[in-house]
């Protein structure tokens, strides 16, 4: 629409992730709004097998936690 606002927003609801993970695993969910009001909601599942994570995917994890509000 140009005017540099957005309509659409998504809330993530993740469950605790236990290492490894198997490809096609639901880790969590996602909730589509827009305008403030729910629209639907999907599963979030692993496109991959997941086994650790290296130092910085850790830290990537960990930042994206406290962003959500994870903790």
């Amino acid at each position: 629409n140009g005017n540099g606002k957005r309509k659409y927003s998504f809330k993530y609801d993740i469950n605790e992730i236990v290492l490894p993970i198997k490809k096609g695993t639901c880790v969590g969910k996602v909730n589509v709004m827009y305008k403030d009001k729910f629209v639907t909601s999907g599963e979030l599942c692993v496109d991959e097998d997941v086994d650790k994570l290296n130092l910085f995917e850790l830290y990537y994890s960990e930042f994206i936690n406290l962003v959500c509000g994870n903790y």
